[in-house]
């Protein structure tokens, strides 16, 4: 810390460091010389009033992982309000969730189907980013998808399977969707299909 012309510390000015950074060996050397020594208590008094109203930098501020509040939701709502995303902003963003993989693991029916597809030397490709996300996607242009018995048969989820089919049915794309029970009780029947 600096003191001002009144001999009061100034806070946010460190003494000849600003921008700095201590090389290794000179920070050892520090840590040596102040191996063993002890602070008087006038010298500790001084350095807690120096260090009075500076506040640590997450004081108030909530942990991540913990439940926003509803009044926290609403002030980052009202603050994006109104705020103009670029034609050319949102396709950055279509393109770089295409990418994402979700989930990040494969299931253990599409493991099983990739399994016979590599028995059968099939080539293909897992997750390709294209509309849907094919969980499996044989050249040129054949989309597997592996539903899950229970989730793929929500409505919800249904709408969206349709949206996905029909949209790459439309891109010229040929799409197979497989149940999960399918694929535990008859692989070999649809292995067929690949033939």
């Amino acid at each position: 810390m600096m003191r001002d012309s009144n001999g009061r510390f100034v806070k946010g000015h460190k003494l000849g460091m600003t921008g700095k950074h201590h090389s290794k060996e000179t920070i050892q050397k520090i840590i040596q010389s102040n191996k063993g020594r002890h602070l008087s208590i006038k010298h500790k008094k001084k350095l807690s009033l120096a260090r009075i109203g500076n506040q640590p930098w997450n004081k108030g501020k909530k942990i991540q992982g913990t439940p926003r509040t509803q009044e926290w939701k609403r002030k980052i709502g009202n603050a994006n309000k109104g705020k103009i995303i670029p034609e050319w902003q949102k396709e950055i963003l279509r393109q770089s969730r295409l990418r994402q993989i979700f989930p990040k693991k494969d299931t253990k029916p599409e493991r099983l189907l990739q399994d016979a597809l590599k028995t059968e030397n099939i080539k293909f490709q897992t997750h390709v980013p294209l509309f849907g996300q094919p969980d499996i996607f044989i050249q040129p242009n054949l989309c597997i998808f592996v539903d899950g018995d229970y989730w793929h048969s929500l409505p919800k989820q249904i709408e969206r399977d349709v949206l996905v089919t029909e949209t790459l049915e439309k891109q010229g794309y040929r799409v197979i969707r497989i149940w999960e029970h399918e694929v535990y009780n008859n692989l070999k029947h649809i292995m067929v299909r690949f033939q």
